[in-house]
Parts: structure tokens; sequence; C-alpha cells
């Protein structure tokens, strides 16, 4: 299961930014952005409405990934913990990863600069944590902790690492934060 999960955030890492550039730039480029930025509800909620979308998007794929070890409980025994941890960790996971490519989407007009930007900022996080873990000393840590990929190696073991949960969070209401404040911007130039 651990490398099952681990390939299946891989993918999901990849794919994510082809699903988040529309969230935002979708709209600047059909030009119907300033109508939505019109309409009676606050910037927040227009980023948490697109976000929550995108969460019960990532919670289907993600649950796509634990029917194949549920497909093998008929035949093996499957430890329920190591499942239930490994999806909560790869959902955690997509979420922030999420967050970040809502964020960058609302930072263009073009989508496809919007998933070139979010998977740019997704490589060089990885990369960081990778070569964190090359480094000795404090170092290291200071290096590999940005990387969301590095919080979500505990899930995979089985952890419900506290810790990385909030990692998760922060790191996702960090990204929702930014997003909300640049439509903010955007509509007060309107």
């Amino acid at each position: 299961m651990p490398r099952l999960f681990g390939a299946g955030g891989a993918i999901l890492m990849l794919a994510l930014p082809l699903i988040t550039m529309n969230l935002m730039a979708g709209e600047w480029r059909r030009q119907t952005l300033p109508l939505l930025l019109s309409a009676p509800v606050s910037t927040l909620e227009i980023i948490l409405g697109k976000y929550l979308a995108l969460l019960g998007m990532a919670l289907a794929l993600v649950a796509t990934l634990a029917i194949m070890p549920l497909g093998l409980a008929a035949v093996t025994r499957i430890d329920a913990g190591l499942l239930l941890a490994a999806t909560f960790g790869t959902w955690l996971f997509v979420a922030a990863i999420g967050a970040a490519g809502l964020y960058l989407s609302t930072l263009t007009r073009q989508p496809v600069i919007a998933a070139a930007s979010t998977l740019g900022l997704l490589l060089l996080l990885l990369l960081a944590g990778e070569w964190g873990t090359t480094l000795e000393g404090p170092l290291a840590e200071i290096v590999r902790y940005p990387s969301p990929s590095t919080h979500l190696v505990p899930f995979l073991s089985g952890l419900v690492d506290t810790s990385a949960v909030a990692f998760f969070v922060l790191f996702a209401a960090l990204f929702l934060a930014l997003a909300v404040r640049r439509l903010d911007n955007e509509r007060l130039q309107d």
C-alpha cells in the first residue's frame, strides 16, 4: 500500500496542475470573471466554493486509489489503519497542492501558464525536499520542511503525524489566503 499511495500521490501531483489551471485563469480567459466578481458574494466565498469543488474531486481521486487494496480484502488481510492513514494523508497532500494551484491560477489569464507555474512550484518543492535528504544538520530540516512530499511519508507508513496534518492545513490556508487577497485586489481595480 505505501508504494501504491506514493505512486498515486506522484501522479496526482502531476495531474493536479491540469485540474486547477482553469479554476480562475479559465474565468479570465472566458471573460466571466467580472460577472463572478459582481455577484453578491465575497471573494472568500468565491475561493472557498472553487476550493471545495476541488476537494470533492480530490476525494474522488484518492478514493479511487483506495479501491484497489479494498478489492484485495476478500482474499488477503488488509491493514485497515495503514489504508486509512495513507488515504487521509494522500487526500491532505492533494488538498494542499490544490490550494497552491488555485492561487497560481489567480495570477494569470492563461490556463497553460497557471498549470506550468503550479507544476514548476511543486517540482521545485519536491527537489528541495530531496536535496534536503542529502544534507546534514539543521540546514537539512530547513531545506526539507517546505516540501509537501516529505510530510506525506509518515502517512504512507501508517502514522497520522499531527505536525504533518498541521503543515498541510497551514500550507493550504496560506495559498487560499493569497488567492482571496489576489481576487480582492482584482475586485478593487474594477
